[in-house]
């Protein structure tokens, strides 16, 4: 954005802004979720050596893994 005087400001400022970059919101949304799974998978690992060295090769495999995983964490926390 441009001042009267033709000096150069940070850039758009309100409803201007909003007008430039309306897929931010969209994109910040996503990225919440994403760092969300990463830390998820991280905590996970950390608890379950199996699934950090990740033996199997099918994905089949693997996603019951990390359900069993889920589940004895929630059956822990129940009991």
């Amino acid at each position: 954005a441009t001042t009267c005087a033709g000096q150069h400001t940070r850039g758009p400022q309100g409803a201007e802004a909003a007008q430039v970059w309306p897929a931010y919101s969209t994109y910040q949304a996503t990225y919440r979720v994403a760092r969300a799974a990463e830390r998820f998978f991280t905590w996970l690992k950390g608890r379950f050596r199996r699934l950090a060295l990740r033996y199997e090769r099918l994905l089949t495999t693997f996603a019951t893994l990390v359900y069993l995983a889920c589940f004895l964490i929630a059956w822990k926390l129940v009991r």
